[in-house]
């Protein structure tokens, strides 16, 4: 019996088919459907995986219709899929960077891709994270770089977004927090935490990535949805809260919405309203 526990689903083209597909990502397994015009879902196949899949995201190729995906896993390393014509799953191209996938600080747990598919950042749960320049040589074809290695430390990701910023240089937003040691007078260490909304900004020619913007946000803020550049010609997004979405961008002022409530939450106060999934519809 197949495992029916679904970790993530991603919608692309990715038989190049021009047609809307969407893969479900499982434990052991990658079942890939297609949405024909009449909107009847079609089973397509599925392929067994070795390991397993820690993160995974949706890869563009430029100049191309058809989509990539790559993913991290358990084994250490980060692995580049494209789907054949053969009704499988074809491995382009693996690089390890850790003996094991299922550490708190070897990456592989976040993994996000520029929308232009010109980088990806892959990163752990603490402190270490991964920036790749992808190079699309030869069609359908994803090679990358040596990594360019970020550390920091006391530092735990929460959440990551790719936004979007046209031809500029590929920018990441991240949910952070941060926590650090301090002594109190009773020679007792107490840990402060704070969380903290960071733009990054890889530099494609110098080969940095740039903290462009950094900004502390509430402690019960938890999940970051990317905005379309045309809304307000710059990389910007919406954090959730347990009572607000907030607009947050490098150059304006925050615009705050707040969230619908139940009748009964203001007569029983415990009920918190959490927000744990989101989608964006482009007209």
């Amino acid at each position: 019996q197949k495992n029916t526990f679904i970790k993530k689903v991603i919608s692309g083209n990715f038989s190049d088919k021009f047609i809307n597909e969407f893969l479900i990502i499982k434990l052991k397994n990658l079942d890939l459907f297609e949405i024909n015009i009449n909107g009847i879902i079609k089973f397509i196949s599925s392929s067994l995986i070795f390991g397993l899949i820690t993160s995974i995201a949706k890869l563009k190729v430029p100049n191309s219709n058809k989509n990539l995906i790559n993913c991290g896993s358990n084994a250490g390393g980060i692995s580049f899929l494209k789907y054949s014509n053969n009704d499988i799953w074809v491995n382009i191209f693996t690089h390890f960077f850790g003996r094991s996938g299922c550490r708190r600080i070897i990456p592989g747990y976040h993994i996000c891709n520029d929308l232009k598919g010109r980088a990806c950042i892959i990163a752990a749960v603490e402190k270490l994270r991964f920036v790749y320049i992808i190079n699309h040589k030869f069609k359908d074809s994803g090679i990358i770089s040596s990594p360019v290695e970020i550390q920091k430390s006391n530092s735990i990701i929460t959440n990551i977004v790719a936004l979007e910023n046209k031809f500029n240089n590929p920018c990441f937003a991240t949910i952070e927090i941060d926590k650090h040691e301090m002594n109190d007078l009773s020679k007792s260490f107490i840990i402060r935490i704070s969380k903290f909304l960071v733009f990054y900004e890889f530099d494609l020619g110098l080969n940095i990535l740039v903290t462009s913007y950094l900004v502390k946000l509430n402690i019960e803020s938890h999940i970051i949805i990317p905005l379309h550049y045309e809304f307000i010609n710059t990389p910007s997004c919406l954090i959730n809260n347990n009572k607000f979405i907030i607009l947050k961008n490098k150059y304006r002022k925050e615009i705050f919405l707040t969230l619908p409530k139940r009748i009964d939450e203001e007569i029983n106060s415990d009920n918190i309203l959490t927000t744990f999934a989101s989608f964006i519809y482009k007209n």
